[in-house]
């Protein structure tokens, strides 16, 4: 592998989510599950001389991500495949971590008929709705997919998290008794997080609604809002 990342969930997470701490595999621009197929196939360089390859207990593949689970903690692995949708390796693969006790959680963005024929191993999956998935709907990979998918906001990536965006003027939440007449208990302003948590004086209300006065930080005309929870 050439890139994981780590997703701890704690008492902050939306409601139905299970704490876990997930190892994500794979990128735009990664080749980890090209590379990660060879080793599947046994077509990688050094497989069967210096490397055992293949996904058996003793593979090395196998002794990796068992080294992973112990030096993390994981107890899930995220597929972000973008370039590789080799079906036969990955459902080996897969195999190979549900015998490790692992979840399997997708990240998918495009090449939908590829992951549905996954489908039935994952328990969670994260849409990409931003960049290269930006045209995504969520409720048609729901009915692909057989159950429901998560849109994941626009995030800051690249070299120095240099590209992307996210919301970048917002303010949560405007209340009202009335539907008419609104008050603005807080603002926030040049916003960079996907998720945003903000502290309110506690008030009676019968309606409540999120402003945005500025829906992105490079002048895009729209911003996408998943999750608005209000407690």
């Amino acid at each position: 592998m050439s890139h994981f990342s780590f997703t701890p969930c704690d008492s902050s997470c939306p409601i139905g989510r299970v704490n876990r701490i997930e190892v994500s595999i794979g990128a735009w621009g990664v080749p980890d599950f090209e590379r990660r197929s060879r080793l599947v196939n046994g077509t990688a360089p050094g497989c069967g001389t210096t490397i055992v390859c293949g996904t058996g207990s003793n593979r090395i593949l196998n002794r990796n991500f068992q080294a992973l689970k112990v030096a993390t903690g994981a107890d899930a692995v995220n597929f972000d495949d973008e370039s590789a949708y080799d079906l036969a390796p990955t459902t080996t693969f897969i195999q190979m971590l549900i015998g490790m006790g692992d979840k399997i959680t997708f990240a998918p963005y495009t090449q939908q008929t590829f992951w549905r024929h996954l489908g039935s191993a994952v328990d969670r999956i994260y849409l990409q709705v931003y960049a290269g998935g930006a045209g995504n709907i969520p409720a048609s990979w729901n009915t692909a997919m057989g159950m429901t998918v998560a849109p994941e906001l626009w995030s800051r990536n690249g070299s120095g998290c240099a590209s992307g965006d996210s919301p970048a003027t917002v303010q949560p939440p405007q209340t009202s008794s009335n539907g008419s007449t609104w008050s603005t208990p807080v603002t926030v302003s040049n916003n960079t997080g996907d998720t945003s948590t903000h502290a309110l004086t506690a008030t009676s209300a019968r309606y409540i609604r999120l402003n945005v006065t500025t829906p992105t930080q490079n002048n895009a005309p729209a911003t996408r809002i998943y999750e608005f929870d209000v407690r």
